[in-house]
């Protein structure tokens, strides 16, 4: 059976970071991002049997929906689903505009919950079928500045606590990764934060894992990772 991955957000940072560590694994690798221009130059670095590209804003419910269709009728089966596509706006919950809360609240749940939702019959019919939320130690690390972005990921953890409880007894796997600063957008502290390839490796361990092995959440984080109260970049 050709094996087949879809990674959201695949075109840089953590999810072209788990492409790059995955490829090895899979026969079929499926890349969705926004951008056309920045999805094809990450699909040209990559060197997997084959390559399938879709630019998607998964913002937009009827455009999420569509390519979940086109999914269903493009593949008999879907072996590992990872849902990365994110954002972070870090800002006080009082000086948010509410278009910055609906774009997080739509990236970084809604689409992650419509797609799995819709994609759950190609996982069923997958090989020791996996599911991996990059979710975020936003979950656990209440840090001023980020209301909404923690609401979102804790919101993500949950979803995989719950999916685990029902979907397990399918043979179906599901993991969250709760990373700590990753150098993915500019910061004052890039030498503090992971690389996004550790996080890609991190996702490699936890799909070649034995079929009966489940792994629940991995925390990581660089050693020197800042935990002070209010982070210099907010406002």
């Amino acid at each position: 059976m050709k094996k087949t991955v879809l990674i959201t957000g695949a075109s840089r940072g953590i999810g072209f970071a788990i492409a790059k560590s995955l490829q090895p694994e899979f026969e079929n690798m499926i890349l969705v991002a926004k951008h056309k221009d920045t999805l094809d130059k990450a699909a040209l670095q990559l060197k997997s049997t084959k390559i399938y590209k879709y630019v998607v804003d998964l913002e937009d419910e009827k455009e999420v929906l569509k390519f979940a269709k086109e999914i269903n009728k493009k593949f008999k089966s879907l072996d590992v689903l990872v849902n990365n596509a994110g954002v972070y706006i870090g800002k006080r919950f009082d000086k948010q505009p509410l278009s910055e809360i609906i774009k997080m609240l739509n990236l970084n749940l809604r689409a992650h919950l419509i797609l799995t939702h819709e994609l759950l019959n190609l996982l069923k019919k997958g090989e020791n079928s996996q599911i991996v939320n990059i979710s975020s130690c936003a979950v656990s690390v209440n840090f001023y500045g980020e209301a909404v972005y923690s609401a979102t990921k804790s919101a993500i953890s949950s979803f995989s606590n719950v999916l685990r409880k029902e979907l397990n007894s399918e043979g179906i796997r599901i993991t969250a990764i709760e990373p700590f600063g990753v150098d993915t957008y500019p910061t004052p502290q890039p030498d503090y934060l992971l690389n996004p390839m550790e996080i890609g490796e991190v996702v490699k361990y936890v799909i070649k894992r034995p079929p009966f092995v489940q792994i629940d959440v991995v925390e990581l984080s660089h050693i020197k990772q800042w935990r002070g109260t209010k982070p210099d970049w907010i406002e």
